[in-house]
């Protein structure tokens, strides 16, 4: 097969000498069909990375003869075939509780205490050679147990089968919402969008200049400093890089036109804060609400949102003994206080929020785990941290222990919408431990969540300031219990903010991941 795909390949190129256009994107379309049958998920990224990695040129041949044969349609397909394989498989088959082993669900559980135990030591004592290598070690088991557990699902057989984008659904789903969607394919200094409008697919190519590919690598690269620069954090303002830079200008004012947008990022702009770009002096989420997405395929199996009926809420201002390492976050109980109001004024059910010391890792899960049924929201305001050699090991830290991306992505949460009001909790590496991330997954806290059967995901993709934060999801809260869908609260907050004078700089990295 291997040798197939490069056969077709070399034919396609063959007719397009000729000026055979349709044979040749015949031939494209069998070699296309090959690589993704051999592409079986859920490969881990680290495997379909390392798979990937010969086929970036075949890919980026192809999108680019789609263009040249006006075939919008098979456009969209190669760039959607390269999309978060993962998430496609996992997310087209409702989970089921209980599907792995228990001795292997026991072993990862272990492993991970163990991880946590050794982290939370660390921050206090300091990490040596001997700690950081075992922990290495426990990660590398970890993630091999990951993928042993989702190899243990029932779902494996239909899991390992690809998982095709359904068109017509997806455009049927879009029109019902008079939406917009745009899937991107990012190979400096070329960026090829396909638009899905009224029913149809369009696609064009953009030529982004040595300029603007110089301003995305230093805003990626500051979001990872230490000594950060809050100005650096809004690219239009800052960096003087616009919405058409990044959008082809065409695509983009027929898209402005829908009710709403959703934007399925690659590689390096899965870190750009679409709903911020400007465009003609005003940013986008003025224009529109603006969504991410890590393909397409969720909005095939789109539903509306509801009006909230839970919210449940934790909570972690203060690290007791690790104050050197994790400042104190003031804004954390004015913020919780402040859902806790509307919630109780709007007749909206709400646990006892789980604050500081009582939001230890056990008291987390239990509760989380006794949620049932829909239209439940989980709140957390705490610090976040990542982990760029191991994107599965980022998380949420509380009180006593971190719950991050892996033990999520295992989870089954019973939560149409996550709310993270915590510090780069959207942020998402390219290169892990040397290895290049040639696969288009989405990784880290989102990838956890999406993965447990949340619809919608609020995160941050720099650090966040906590006053901006608490100000952002209070109002977006608010919109949501009056009625209003995640998207257009989103947009709601967004505007506010701006509203008020609130440097953008400070709130503008916040992102939806959602389509309504």
């Amino acid at each position: 097969p291997d040798a197939l795909w490069h056969s077709h390949w070399l034919k396609a190129e063959i007719y397009a000498d000729q000026g055979e256009k349709k044979l040749g994107l015949e031939s494209l379309r069998s070699a296309l069909e090959i690589v993704t049958n051999l592409r079986r998920a859920p490969l881990g990224y680290r495997l379909d990375s390392t798979y990937m990695a010969d086929k970036k040129e075949f890919y980026s041949h192809a999108i680019e003869e789609t263009i040249k044969a006006d075939a919008p349609l098979d456009c969209c397909r190669f760039i959607e075939s390269i999309k978060s394989r993962t998430l496609s498989a996992v997310l087209s088959i409702p989970a089921v509780d209980g599907c792995a082993g228990v001795g292997i669900e026991g072993q990862f559980n272990e492993i991970t205490q163990q991880l946590d135990i050794m982290e939370y030591q660390a921050y206090r004592q300091g990490w040596n050679q001997h700690l950081k290598l075992q922990q290495r070690e426990l990660l590398k088991k970890r993630s091999d147990l990951l993928e042993r557990i989702r190899i243990s699902d029932p779902r494996w057989r239909n899991l390992s089968e690809p998982v095709e984008p359904k068109f017509e659904d997806i455009l049927a789903a879009l029109s019902k919402r008079s939406q917009a969607a745009i899937t991107l394919y990012y190979e400096p200094p070329s960026l090829t969008a396909a638009l899905l409008f009224n029913g149809k697919v369009t696609a064009e190519r953009l030529n982004v200049s040595e300029e603007i590919v110089n301003k995305l690598a230093d805003y990626a690269e500051n979001l990872q400093k230490a000594a950060f620069d809050y100005n650096k954090h809004d690219l239009s303002a800052e960096y003087s890089v616009l919405a058409e830079h990044l959008i082809p200008p065409s695509l983009l004012s027929q898209a402005l036109t829908a009710s709403s947008l959703v934007v399925v990022p690659f590689g390096l702009l899965h870190l750009v804060p679409w709903g911020g770009l400007l465009h003609k002096n005003m940013r986008l989420f003025e224009h529109l609400p603006v969504g991410i997405l890590p393909n397409l395929n969720a909005l095939a199996e789109a539903e509306d949102s509801c009006k909230p009926n839970l919210v449940v809420m934790v909570g972690v201002s203060s690290y007791p003994g690790l104050e050197k390492k994790f400042g104190y976050l003031p804004s954390v109980r004015g913020e919780i206080d402040d859902i806790n109001s509307i919630c109780t004024e709007a007749d909206v059910a709400v646990t006892t929020p789980l604050l500081d010391d009582a939001a230890t890792e056990n008291a987390f899960w239990n509760l989380v785990g006794n949620v049932k049924g829909h239209g439940n929201v989980l709140h957390i305001s705490c610090h976040g941290t990542i982990a760029p050699k191991e994107p599965m090991n980022s998380g949420l830290l509380l009180h006593d222990s971190k719950v991050d991306a892996a033990e999520v992505a295992r989870a089954r949460l019973a939560f149409d919408e996550v709310v993270l009001s915590a510090c780069s909790t959207g942020w998402r590496p390219f290169e892990v431990d040397g290895l290049v991330l040639d696969a288009d997954e989405i990784l880290g806290i989102p990838a956890g969540f999406l993965e447990s059967g949340v619809n919608s995901v609020l995160v941050s993709i720099p650090k966040a300031e906590g006053k901006t934060a608490r100000a952002l999801t209070t109002h977006y809260h608010r919109q949501r219990i009056a009625g209003n869908s995640p998207l257009v609260a989103f947009q709601s907050a967004q505007k506010y903010l701006l509203a008020q004078g609130e440097l953008p700089s400070k709130w503008i990295g916040f992102t939806l991941y959602g389509y309504v």
